[in-house]
């Protein structure tokens, strides 16, 4: 029989598969691709040890302590005999799994029912069978949050409380961090460096009280749940070791370490002023602070296991037996920054313990992540409903250090890096291009190699110099290497984008010797161009100044973009000033440059422990409102623009803590148990028009009734005429201390909403087009000073298709759209049918359980400069928010012996090019070589129910003739992916000969008109039942249709 014929294909981004450049089509050794993997923000692991070993979190299927009863007190009797029931019923389950190999190395009771065991990677199928155990899950890596520096206590309010003596007092900050220089005058301690060399000397560990300075008045508590040695890495000696110990010093041995990280986010936080220093204080400095330890010294990560300790340990921790003069139970705020960017806080189990801290009573504020403007960048555990997750804005001051140029006549401001040594003093010197006008990037061979391999080409003779690189193509450390390499005094590299961040140390940051920063694009552009017309130009490199930032309340370029991949939630929750002047570790009283959400998040937890030093009874929740109903709208794209940002870019708006802490009203959407404050509509296919509604509810708090003017304001003016209409009534009344709701009518107009998808794959990073499918704005709440609020609300509608397949007499295929989209249905032939046979994910489980509906394939002749291709189609019962969240690989045998020789997935382009793009692309994995390769961007969008994996028919070794044996697979058991795995067919593979098929369609693609019917003939030829065994019919893929609808089958009686 014939092939297909295809017809002309459409620019829709889902009909043609997109060739990824020449230059990308590269082999990548399977060992890195598994570390690259592994390390990813999305889907860190802690990787199995040199004998297999892994660390893995087993949760049991009874509640934690926090949840046995809404309110119950940790110290009570109740609770001290619940705990004792959930040991008891471990015990026996704790025995099994030892019997099993492994080796347990802690428990939880309070945030989590689990225990932290280290087993034999393969014998965790052998444990989740074990009755009681409700899930067992690798220990996640999170990675701190810290990126480009100031005072911002007059912008936000902190001031102003302060002066009239609200300082925090009365609340502890834990810090969940890499530890804290307990020395550090700044944080209680003797403020001197020879205190702080006496606490880190010795290779014992120091017991609690060993130090003069832990415990302190500032720094109450803490405890490390580390150790020394973890990096997460399994090639460093003790790099997977846990060695926990009661001294959480936040130990800085070398200049490359990361440590110092949980000292600047304390001083941020509750750190006590220092003027003599430039130090203002935290905005909370009445607050006291306890020191948790989950992040390690040497490497930029932290460890899930420790984690959960801390939080665990933190939640449980009473103060009366260190301040009897501290109300009890205390008030407490958790700070997490740190986050595993782009993964789904329903599935994780450090968002599940957060979450269940909040129930507990404790507020908890995480970094919303540095990933930058791409969707669904922020990170878990700052995505978690109840958690407040925190954004970054630009500060009103930048302090930092600076290049004075004077042939110029101007200072410029710059970003450092997080290795090599610290610029000390003023240092002068004339500059150099590393290379050339035109190639001037300073790289070695690809990135991430360690060390870094010669440049190429050769880098110019700098000695003496500074030498100057561009951003790209290589990591920082490395570019900073091969400078030093040249005999550069120190490099300067220019960003590829507006503004400096705070560079981030990679392979080649332990041989950097030279001090290094980053300029901002335009004026590294206009340097470079003085250079050129000077070569003896020189320069000063000064080590801090301060410089008043006129772009204040604009975005951090790098601060990560929501919304939540759970629910398309409003994420992150708020807005905070970064790059602030912070206490510096190991200097006694000396501070330095702190930066990225790291830094907004405990500017953040300082301001949520003055709401509740005010106002001690506040639930978490309430004092998560007041927040964000007071917080100031305005955060700028572009500030001298006048540009804003998007609602998921920035949440409520830039936390202004005067207003929240005086705030007698407050408002949440009533219909959400989390009871967030702000509407998350999210993502919906509107085939037809509809009406929504919301319950917003309005507490009063004050003495007297109240009546509000209620208001809807849209973000930005445009999207009035998109289709989407929000009402609310004109006023409301409330009583003195009641609450009262009304309801937000949400009218879509289907024909008026934007058409097509949010494309994944080669426009995964347009956020531009993102966001001009998002409805956001305002619900505003007027009852005059201190009783008006705020709501931002978001919706993300699509205009729809609803098409049904049928078949009639010819034979034909009948496609019937009930929706006002028009669409392009694309026709595959039916593999096979899987049944719906994985549980829903539980909170806890660290992998969504991707369930397989039907595969599909198709093979197409080559055509213009795109040579045979060939496709699978795969659908799934549960739909994706973010494919990075959902791999989907096919295993192909194409030798006919039964194993796999291919292994088809996709996955983020970052495999390729060592950074995450947002771009999802189909990877071929050789079984025989272990090599990697990729032809073409995945055909999927954000916010889907199925994808289209396309290769070169020639990469997997494939002609027409060959006779495919396939089988799809979730939970990438190629790649090492945890996580529950389904397969189709659940036994044996599907066979299928592209040039031998049972169903040929007349078509590979159909249009089908909005309110339409379209038809596609097809033909049947049963004698090719032995060449394609598995050929079921035609499987149409329906990009434009609800998710749940978006394949149709015909299948063809055999």
């Amino acid at each position: 029989m014939s092939l297909a014929v295809s017809l002309p294909l459409t620019t829709s981004p889902l009909l043609a598969a997109e060739r990824l450049p020449v230059g990308f089509q590269k082999k990548v050794p399977f060992a890195q691709t598994q570390n690259l993997l592994r390390s990813s923000a999305g889907r860190g692991v802690v990787p199995a040890d040199s004998q297999g070993r892994v660390r893995a979190i087993v949760q049991f299927v009874e509640k934690p302590t926090v949840l046995m009863r809404r309110g119950a007190d940790l110290r009570s009797a109740e609770a001290r005999d619940y705990g004792e029931q959930l040991a008891r019923l471990r015990a026996a389950r704790l025995e099994q799994i030892e019997r099993l190999g492994g080796r347990v190395q802690s428990v939880l009771s309070n945030v989590l029912n689990a225990a932290v065991v280290e087993v034999a990677q393969e014998r965790i199928p052998q444990i989740r069978r074990l009755a009681g155990v409700k899930s067992v899950r690798p220990a996640r890596v999170y990675r701190p949050d810290q990126s480009p520096p100031g005072s911002v206590g007059e912008l936000i309010g902190t001031t102003a409380l302060q002066q009239a003596g609200i300082t925090g007092e009365g609340v502890v900050i834990a810090v969940v961090d890499s530890g804290v220089d307990y020395t550090h005058a700044a944080l209680g301690g003797t403020g001197t460096v020879a205190a702080y060399q006496a606490a880190v000397s010795g290779s014992a560990p120091l017991a609690v009280g060993d130090s003069p300075d832990f415990p302190n008045a500032k720094v109450i508590g803490g405890f490390d749940y580390l150790g020394e040695t973890w990096t997460g890495n399994s090639a460093d000696p003790g790099g997977l070791a846990v060695t926990p110990d009661p001294d959480p010093v936040d130990n800085k041995q070398t200049d490359t370490d990361f440590a110092g990280h949980g000292t600047a986010v304390s001083s941020a936080s509750a750190g006590l002023p220092l003027p003599q220093s430039g130090l203002a204080g935290g905005t909370a400095p009445g607050a006291k602070v306890l020191a948790y330890r989950g992040c390690s010294r040497i490497s930029a990560s932290c460890e899930g296991s420790a984690l959960l300790n801390s939080i665990e340990a933190a939640v449980a921790f009473d103060v009366s037996g260190a301040f009897p003069g501290y109300p009890n139970p205390v008030r407490k705020v958790i700070n997490l920054s740190l986050g595993a960017a782009f993964f789904d806080p329903s599935v994780d189990d450090l968002s599940e313990a957060v979450r269940n801290a909040v129930e507990a009573g404790v507020v908890v504020v995480a970094s919303a992540g540095n990933s930058g403007d791409l969707p669904y960048a922020t990170g878990t555990p700052g995505s978690t409903e109840t958690v407040i997750g925190v954004a970054a804005s630009l500060p009103p001051l930048n302090i930092g250090p600076g290049l004075e140029v004077p042939t110029l006549g101007v200072t410029y401001q710059l970003g450092v890096a997080q290795f090599g040594p610290a610029l000390t003093e003023p240092l002068t010197t004339t500059f150099k291009l590393a290379g050339s006008a035109e190639i001037n990037l300073a790289c070695s061979n690809p990135p991430n190699q360690n060390p870094p391999a010669p440049a190429e080409p050769p880098i110019a003779d700098l000695s003496g110099s500074t030498g100057i690189a561009d951003r790209g193509d290589c990591e920082f450390s490395e570019k900073v290497y091969n400078l030093q390499q040249a005999g550069a005094l120190a490099g300067l590299i220019v960003n590829n984008a507006p503004g400096v961040l705070t560079m981030a140390p990679g392979a080649a940051a332990s041989l950097v010797t030279i001090p290094s920063f980053i300029i901002d694009q335009e004026q590294g552009t206009t340097l470079k161009a003085a250079l050129a017309g000077d070569p003896g130009l020189t320069a000063t490199f000064i080590p801090q100044l301060s410089i008043p930032n006129p772009n204040f309340d604009q975005i951090a370029d790098f601060s990560s973009r929501g919304p939540s991949p759970a629910l398309n939630r409003i994420k992150p929750d708020i807005t905070a000033p970064t790059n602030t002047f912070e206490a510096n570790i190991g200097t006694g009283n000396l501070g330095a440059e702190f930066g990225g959400t790291s830094n907004s998040a405990p500017v953040t937890s300082g301001v949520a422990a003055l709401v509740l030093s005010k106002y001690p009874a506040y639930t978490p929740n309430q004092v998560k409102t007041a927040l964000m109903n007071s917080a100031n709208p305005q955060v700028f794209a572009d500030k001298a623009a006048g540009t804003v940002v998007p609602i998921a870019r920035q949440g409520a708006g830039r936390v202004q803590a005067d207003r929240a802490a005086n705030l007698q009203t407050l408002a949440f959407d009533a219909a959400d148990p989390a009871r967030p404050a702000s509407l998350s509509l999210g993502y919906r296919v509107f085939p037809k028009s509809e009406t929504l509604t919301r319950t917003v509810a309005v507490q009063n708090l004050s003495g007297s009734a109240k009546t509000y003017t209620l208001s809807v304001q849209p973000r930005y003016p445009e999207d009035a005429g998109k289709g989407v209409s929000f009402q609310v009534p004109d006023t409301l009344s409330v009583p003195a201390g009641q609450t009262r709701t009304f309801a937000v009518t949400v009218n879509v107009r289907s024909d008026l909403l934007p058409a097509g998808g949010l494309d994944a794959g080669l426009g995964g990073n347009d956020t531009a087009a993102f966001s001009a499918f998002e409805q956001d704005g305002y619900i505003t709440i007027d009852g005059g000073a201190d009783n008006t609020v705020s709501l931002p609300y978001l919706l993300l509608p699509r205009k729809g298709s609803e098409v049904q397949a049928s078949s009639q007499a010819g034979p034909k295929a009948v496609l019937v759209n009930a929706g006002v989209a028009a669409t392009t249905a694309q026709v595959f032939n039916l593999a096979g049918s899987d049944p719906q046979d994985l549980p829903g994910p539980e909170a806890g489980e660290n992998a969504i359980n991707t369930d397989i509906k039907e595969v599909g394939l198709r093979f197409l002749p080559a055509t213009g400069d795109t040579a045979e291709t060939i496709e699978f189609a795969v659908s799934l019962y549960r739909p994706f928010t973010n494919p990075r969240n959902a791999p989907v690989q096919i295993d192909v045998d194409v030798t006919g012996d039964g194993i796999a020789d291919y292994f088809v997935f996709n996955y983020d382009l970052e495999l390729l090019t060592g950074a995450t793009t947002g771009q999802n692309v189909t990877y071929i994995l050789e079984a025989a070589t272990g090599l990697l390769i990729a032809d073409f961007y995945t055909q999927l969008n954000y916010n889907a129910g199925q994808l289209v994996l396309p290769v070169l028919a020639a990469s997997i070794g494939a002609t027409a003739e060959t006779r495919l044996q396939l089988r799809a697979v979730t939970g990438s058991t190629a790649l090492g992916f945890f996580g529950q795995t389904d397969l189709a067919p659940d036994s044996g593979l599907y066979a299928f000969t592209p040039a031998k098929r049972v169903t040929a369609a007349a078509a590979t693609s159909v249009a089908v008109p909005a309110l339409g019917t379209a038809s596609v003939d097809f033909t049947v030829e049963r004698t090719n039942a032995g060449a394609s065994p598995s050929d079921a019919g035609l499987l149409f893929v329906l990009p434009d249709n609800p998710l749940a609808s978006q394949t149709d089958s015909l299948r063809i009686a055999r």
